[in-house]
């Protein structure tokens, strides 16, 4: 049947036509089997712009909706052996195959069981957030790799830390809390802004080192020596010590073995003093003396503490000084006492004799009287008496004239024992 105009308000049925054509037709209802193309080879269904095409459900629910600008909505599921398109966008997207993306994947999060390539699982690594236009690729060896397109990537933004990742590159890592790692760490520079702690007893900072409790030791495998400034200060691994500049000491400094010195010279308006004696209490007040040994090491001058000089060879010198003491004192008009090995005495007008009492005369002393002035007689050593306190004898020495003057008679003399 051909017609050129089909208005129905009724359902239309072919049923009792095999087929219908005309240019336009107006239906409530159009029931049939098969629609197919006529002549052009292609069914066309041509939508105003403000038009849809829907397909309802048995509740008169759209199911299907395709608008006149080609958009499509499926309130089921899309079944496709193959699906080409530029751009999905989908509330959730689930493919029971392989999938291939030959270009970038964004997603704002991505939930896997396993990744390929990378040495972490989702028992370890639960979620791993990557911030928008910020990308990472799995390398071979395991690796995350990021690169900056936002300027960095925020590795504090992440919803679950990363785990067992077998290595980690990026140009820039910012961590606001802390760094830990428990195995060995390499790097090329570093700088520390505020101390460096090791254990519980280390720490390094602007100027510093500090142990608490305990030493500070350098080298204590012994191992190599020790440079100070450039080498200007060396301590090789036995402890010999080896300064090239000068060393000043604040305070006392003691050498158990031999100091080896080409000059030995006073502080600037200082005297050099040789202290002899011990003033520490538990070695008591010992009489040091100073020594001077041969090659041999046997002493040729030796100074003791009470200032007793010894020397095993000749002296010689341009001048020699004796600390003279006062006049002798009289105890009668033929004593005087003195205490010096050198000094003066007289003897009294009218006296032959006069003795000096000394305690540094010995039996072997020699005494040498030089009279002051002329004198009416020759003035000689009469007699002397070694000292020995333990029996109550005091050294002295007499001295004689053999003619009595009428005034003193003024005498040097010199003890050398």
């Amino acid at each position: 049947a051909i017609v050129d105009d089909v208005i129905s308000n009724s359902q239309f049925s072919n049923s009792n036509s095999e087929h219908i054509i005309s240019p336009l037709a107006s239906v409530e209802t159009l029931e049939t089997d098969v629609i197919k193309p006529n002549k052009t080879k292609t069914v066309a269904i041509k939508l105003a712009p403000d038009e849809k095409l829907e397909v309802k459900d048995a509740s008169d629910s759209a199911v299907v909706s395709i608008d006149s600008l080609g958009n499509a909505t499926f309130s089921g599921q899309l079944t496709s052996d193959k699906l080409t398109t530029k751009n999905v966008r989908s509330e959730g997207l689930e493919v029971s195959s392989d999938a291939s993306v030959s270009g970038t994947l964004r997603a704002k999060r991505i939930i896997a069981d396993q990744i390929e390539g990378l040495s972490a699982n989702a028992a370890s690594v639960s979620a791993n957030y990557i911030t928008n236009n910020n990308y990472y690729t799995a390398s071979q060896s395991g690796s995350f790799a990021f690169t900056e397109a936002d300027g960095y990537v925020s590795v504090a933004s992440f919803a679950a830390q990363l785990a067992q990742v077998g290595s980690l590159n990026a140009e820039n890592a910012v961590f606001s809390q802390s760094l830990i790692s428990y195995g060995t760490s390499s790097f090329y520079d570093i700088g520390i802004a505020s101390q460096i702690s090791v254990g519980a007893q280390l720490t390094i900072s602007d100027t510093a080192i500090n142990v608490l409790g305990d030493d500070l030791k350098l080298q204590p495998l012994k191992q190599g020596g020790i440079a100070l400034v450039g080498g200007e200060v060396y301590i090789d691994p036995s402890g010999n010590m080896t300064v090239k500049g000068n060393a000043t000491f604040a305070k006392d400094v003691e050498v158990r073995g031999r100091l080896s010195a080409n000059i030995i010279s006073p502080l600037q308006g200082r005297d050099l003093v040789v202290e002899l004696g011990s003033t520490n209490q538990e070695l008591g007040n010992r009489n040091s003396s100073f020594i001077i040994h041969n090659s041999s090491r046997s002493g040729v001058l030796a100074v003791d503490s009470q200032g007793n000089l010894t020397a095993s060879g000749s002296a010689t010198f341009g001048k020699l000084n004796l600390g003279l003491v006062a006049p002798a004192l009289a105890v009668s008009d033929t004593e005087v006492i003195a205490t010096g090995s050198a000094g003066v005495a007289f003897i009294k007008p009218y006296q032959t004799e006069v003795t000096v009492i000394n305690s540094l005369v010995t039996e072997n002393s020699l005494v040498y009287i030089t009279p002051v002035g002329s004198t009416s007689g020759n003035l000689y050593l009469l007699r002397q008496t070694g000292n020995n306190p333990e029996n109550g004898i005091e050294g002295s020495f007499t001295v004689g004239i053999s003619q009595p003057g009428i005034q003193n008679l003024n005498f040097n003399y010199l003890i050398v024992n």
